[in-house]
């Protein structure tokens, strides 16, 4: 992973994923509480938190093509960090649990509220189209 300098260029390079939220997001990486990464033509904002689940890596927000590489890259670095999971709110869903498939991890649909997310658990694995 390559770690790129801070700048508002980033946030543009992720806009439609982001959304309205990219003010905040923006926020986040000047603070330093998240991080902007490019992988190829794939760009993502991520972050680790500490949960009741253990140690998790949360895509903030994730863009570009062919991110089946990249998801790959993601999952197999968090697990060598020690990550227990990896956390992502995609906004469409069924996108969302195909990417964890493809990439073979175990992954489980929660909701919260209004909000929705996945969890991909880097201990458990599925095979390839599962």
């Amino acid at each position: 992973m390559r770690l790129v300098k801070r700048s508002a260029e980033q946030i543009a390079l992720v806009s439609k994923a982001a959304g309205t939220d990219a003010a905040e997001i923006a926020a986040e990486v000047a603070d330093g509480l998240a991080e902007f990464f490019s992988l190829g033509s794939c760009h993502f904002v991520l972050r680790h938190e500490v949960t009741t689940r253990g140690k998790e890596l949360v895509v903030v927000c994730a863009e570009g093509k062919q991110l089946r590489s990249p998801l790959r890259a993601i999952i197999a670095k968090a697990r060598a960090m020690g990550f227990d999971c990896i956390r992502y709110h995609p906004k469409n869903q069924l996108a969302g649990l195909a990417l964890a498939r493809i990439a073979g991890v175990s992954v489980r649909f929660y909701r919260e509220a209004e909000t929705h997310y996945y969890i991909c658990f880097l201990r458990e694995t599925v095979g390839h189209g599962q």
